[in-house]
């Protein structure tokens, strides 16, 4: 069942600490703040309409879903804290389940997550920004659920970026609503001659096999294992 435009959009934002530097470019993950702690990983890569120009996304916006319904919209937005080998990750994130809604690139400023308590911030992509809503068929190929200690991979997708948000499903509409901060309606080229980019995006392909899970695996047990993480095995 697709998410409906009247569910209201009740995203409750975690404490986080604002970094002035790309959190999810780090050159070293997070060790675990916790015997239990949890990560979530992607990998993503984006079409722009103009092939000339790369647009490969820098941060992931993860949802830890609030209900069992199919809203996308309610419950807690991370963002990833840490990218290597090809992957945004999510680390020492709580267990639950979790979908991935967007993804930006030359975000500012950028928020680290999890975070130390007392602090706070509005998340929010910054004056200069390309921000991509992944529509409703991929988010629900994100969903996964993570345990006490694990890290969960989502898969590997590739998305296209269409101009406009004219054919959006519910889920981007509600999204655009929250960071686009305009009209939907407007033309592009104005928003984009303000430095603010915003893409539908459709899923183009997504790998989910033996062989993706694999490859992930690997590369996490080569660059996590150090700061702490349990080498992840086949499940």
């Amino acid at each position: 069942m697709h998410c409906q435009r009247k569910n209201p959009m009740t995203i409750r934002f975690l404490p986080v600490v604002l970094a002035l530097a790309i959190a999810s470019c780090a050159s070293a993950p997070p060790a675990p703040s916790a015997p239990d702690s949890a990560g979530i990983a992607i990998g993503v890569s984006v079409r722009p309409p103009v092939r000339l120009f790369s647009q490969e996304p820098e941060q992931v916006l993860f949802v830890r879903l609030a209900g069992a319904d199919d809203s996308f919209t309610s419950g807690e937005l991370m963002p990833s804290n840490y990218s290597s080998g090809g992957y945004l990750y999510l680390l020492n994130a709580p267990p639950g389940t979790y979908v991935a809604v967007s993804c930006f690139k030359d975000m500012e400023p950028v928020p680290a997550a999890p975070a130390a308590p007392g602090f706070s911030v509005t998340f929010g992509p910054g004056a200069t920004n390309y921000t991509t809503y992944f529509p409703e068929n991929m988010i629900r190929e994100t969903r996964v659920t993570v345990g006490p200690g694990q890290i969960a991979f989502m898969g590997n997708f590739t998305v296209d970026q269409d101009v406009g948000l004219k054919d959006a499903d519910p889920t981007q509409h509600a999204y655009y609503a929250r960071f686009g901060g305009g009209d939907e309606n407007e033309n592009f080229l104005m928003n984009a001659l303000g430095g603010d980019y915003h893409y539908r995006g459709t899923l183009h392909e997504s790998d989910h096999a033996a062989a993706a899970q694999a490859d992930f695996r690997e590369s996490a047990n080569s660059h996590l294992s150090e700061a702490g993480w349990k080498p992840q095995s086949e499940h």
